[in-house]
């Protein structure tokens, strides 16, 4: 399996130099495939390696180990049809058992997360793009901007709600419209153990 790729970093999704910008408008038919979602965990323990989970597991939620330190994915891009090229970012909210936003202070308790916004390079149409992020850190260089493993509530499941959009420049700023948004959003869930079985 691919390793996870560092969170926050603007990952150069092209094979090809020299894109062409977005430019003359259009639409973009992006989409986060349900069967390209893996997921790592990392604890004193160890790490868990990269692992499958299919969207929508609240059944079967991920379990994390109470002392868990850092979690992360990678997910898949599809661009499906023609269209000009995108730059791409996704933005993960948590959300408790009470479907209530969880909001963090960070590792050094001085900032205000309340998502991760993940900018992504460029992609062109028929591709197929992977990118990785780790919304949850207690460790990471850019722990200051992620969600810590307290901020997940013990022994509860917590909704990891990922929505991707696709923009026309690397400023993120103006949306590029995309015929089928339900293929857009993603949710997986988790449960941070701390209580004995």
């Amino acid at each position: 399996m691919r390793k996870l790729i560092a969170t926050l970093a603007i990952t150069s999704l092209s094979t090809a130099a020299g894109l062409a910008l977005a430019g003359g408008g259009g639409s973009a038919e992006l989409g986060l495939d349900p069967h390209r979602m893996f997921f790592r965990m990392w604890s004193p323990a160890g790490d868990s390696g990269d692992f499958q989970i299919l969207p929508n597991n609240i059944h079967d939620p991920i379990v994390l180990p109470c002392d868990v330190e850092q979690f992360g994915g990678q997910l898949d891009i599809d661009y499906s049809g023609a269209g000009p090229t995108v730059y791409p970012k996704l933005t993960v909210t948590l959300f408790d058992d009470k479907n209530q936003q969880i909001t963090s202070k960070g590792c050094l308790g001085n900032t205000n997360v309340s998502s991760l916004v993940v900018p992504i390079g460029p992609i062109t149409a028929g591709a197929v793009a992977p990118f990785g992020f780790i919304p949850v850190s207690s460790t990471n260089t850019w722990c200051q901007w992620m969600f810590q493993p307290n901020d997940l509530p013990a022994d509860h499941v917590v909704r990891v709600h990922h929505v991707l959009t696709g923009h026309d420049d690397n400023t993120y700023t103006s949306i590029v419209p995309d015929p089928d948004l339900s293929n857009n959003v993603r949710d997986v869930y988790i449960r941070r153990a701390c209580s004995c079985p």
